[in-house]
């Protein structure tokens, strides 16, 4: 399997006053299950 750096999301603590925490990114199963094991959600 080749190295895959881990996404960097910010804390959730820093969402703007609508709850956006991060735009782009791709939505691959990785990703997401990385989001939310952080409490983010698409």
């Amino acid at each position: 399997m080749p190295f895959r750096p881990r996404p960097l999301f910010p804390p959730v603590s820093r969402a703007s006053p609508e709850g956006v925490v991060a735009v782009g990114g791709r939505p691959d199963p990785e990703t997401l299950k990385e989001a939310y094991s952080r409490g983010i959600f698409p």
